[in-house]
């Protein structure tokens, strides 16, 4: 929105949006200012907190800005409440910061946001105002320049994925296992490529899982061989079950997939998972 960001750079204060409504005879928008204490969020135990900046100061400002269009009368009506306080510093990202992202582009966005935030003090980012960059900035800017090297779908994740797994060399997908929404599962190249990994050796697995891995809120499984003092990634499975009303429905995939394994030649001596398999909901 011009208008909110015209509004930003003349008072220093910045506004996020808090509601968009359409109407036959014009849009509405509201925003609220960030710094009001409505956004506090719940206090936090100090010690639990790794902090990069200063942590952030909340006013009793009530700050609101709703801009009102009117199509009939080619209008635009703005209503502005705020009571004032210490100015919100501005948030943004310099060229300096940017070509250093650039650069270190195949960091996870983490690490390079750590990364910036102690560099503060070499001369070239000095006055990059750093410690004032958000990790959602950084975020941003990195996922627009590594976005083109892996989604291939910009309207279907799902295809999106199956696409990419499909392209690289030594990933093969489990074909029984590929439910849009449901199930993605893949074998990497450390399982499919029997002239460098021998399988025979593949004597000790480990199972691990993690649990809302992306914006869909997947669950995430992989298998993990432990290959001359090495682990190694055997496979993956990618699953969401919660949409589906059917007895056993994790467990069945789960049995699948590492049915799956089994059957292409995986036979462990010895499993270890640091999940309780039993006390899982099937």
């Amino acid at each position: 929105m011009l208008l909110r960001n015209d509004i930003f750079d003349c008072s220093g204060y910045y506004f996020y949006s808090r509601h968009a409504h359409e109407r036959r005879g014009g849009a509405k928008y509201s925003f609220g200012c960030p710094a009001s204490v409505e956004n506090r969020p719940p206090e936090r135990d100090p010690s639990t907190i790794q902090r990069y900046t200063a942590q952030k100061e909340y006013f009793e400002c009530h700050g609101e800005l709703h801009i009102s269009f009117s199509q009939a009368n080619e209008s635009a009506t703005l209503i502005y409440e705020h009571i004032g306080h210490t100015e919100s510093r501005r948030f943004h990202m310099t060229d300096e910061i940017r070509n250093y992202i650039t650069s270190n582009k195949n960091l996870p966005p983490r690490q390079i946001y750590q990364n910036l935030i102690q560099m503060t003090d070499i001369s070239e980012f000095e006055k990059t105002e750093a410690v004032i960059l958000t990790r959602q900035q950084v975020y941003n800017f990195w996922i627009s320049l590594t976005r083109g090297e892996w989604q291939r779908d910009a309207a279907d994740d799902f295809k999106s994925a199956q696409v990419l797994v499909a392209e690289l060399d030594g990933y093969e997908l489990v074909e029984d296992l590929q439910e849009p929404g449901i199930s993605l599962a893949f074998l990497t190249p450390c399982f499919t490529d029997r002239r460098k990994f021998n399988r025979d050796k593949m004597t000790e697995i480990f199972i691990d899982s993690t649990f809302g891995t992306n914006k869909h809120g997947f669950e995430l499984y992989c298998v993990l061989a432990e290959y001359d003092l090495v682990s190694l990634p055997l496979s993956y499975l990618l699953l969401d079950t919660r949409g589906l009303q059917e007895d056993g429905k994790r467990g069945s995939r789960l049995t699948q997939w590492f049915m799956t394994l089994r059957n292409a030649g995986l036979k462990p001596k010895f499993v270890h998972t640091d999940k309780d398999f039993a006390g899982m909901k099937p």
